[in-house]
């Protein structure tokens, strides 16, 4: 009988001792599962985080790379549409570019001729510089916005006497004879005179081609640049051939 109770009893203590190795060897599978679970979801997650970053990056890369092509695009396309323009000026063949006036004095005393009249005249003059557009040549480089000009020097033009305004300061006759006929006579070879004094004055003078060539350039520079009021950063250069 106490043989049968401590066998029976050896018998519970073995099978409590299985199912305490088994129960532990659940616990260590459990443990190692929940371990690799956590080791995927690290994973996981740190690859979601990658994704995500890679994705921003490529979005901000993406943007900032559209908005310098669309700055570039939009630059290149408004300068591949400049078109400078020269409106008529091309087609002017007389620009006036310098007035000069000067006056010029004659005398004519009663022994310079057989009447025996005297006669001092002031005698006003004006002519003006100009430049022959039409025999000129522009180069137009859209792209550096720039037109060369390169023109002839200019040239006194439309020069005259202001018969008008012809100042008589001393008219005397002495030889009695017909003073107005002979008088109109004197004062018409003194006009001439004074014509050809001025107009010598105006051309030997360089005073007077350096001021007409500054003009000139400030003019048609103005002129061209007035024709583009958008493009404000255009270059005109004025050569002389």
């Amino acid at each position: 009988m106490a043989e049968m109770k401590a066998v029976q009893k050896n018998g519970k203590i073995k099978k409590v001792g299985r199912y305490s190795k088994i129960l532990y060897g659940l616990f260590i599978l459990a443990f190692v599962l929940l371990l690799l679970a956590l080791g995927i979801a690290v994973k996981t997650s740190k690859s979601a985080y990658t994704e995500s970053k890679n994705a921003a990056h490529d979005r901000v890369y993406a943007g900032f790379y559209d908005k310098a092509f669309n700055y570039a695009e939009r630059s290149n396309h408004v300068s591949n549409r400049i078109s400078i323009s020269l409106g008529n000026v091309r087609e002017t063949a007389n620009l006036r570019v310098l007035e000069v006036t000067d006056v010029e004095y004659i005398i004519e005393n009663e022994d310079d001729n057989d009447d025996g009249i005297s006669a001092w005249l002031e005698v006003p003059g004006k002519g003006f510089f100009s430049v022959d557009l039409q025999t000129s040549e522009f180069l137009i480089d859209e792209e550096r916005r720039e037109v060369i000009v390169r023109i002839n020097e200019p040239v006194l033009s439309d020069f005259t006497i202001d018969y008008h305004n012809v100042n008589k300061l001393d008219f005397s006759n002495s030889g009695g004879n017909d003073s107005i006929s002979v008088g109109e006579d004197i004062a018409r070879k003194q006009c001439r005179e004074a014509y050809s004094e001025l107009h010598t004055a105006f051309l030997s003078d360089p005073k007077y081609l350096d001021s007409a060539k500054r003009s000139a350039e400030n003019i048609i520079t103005n002129l061209i640049k007035q024709l583009n009021p958008d493009i404000p950063d255009l270059n005109v250069i004025i050569e002389y051939m």
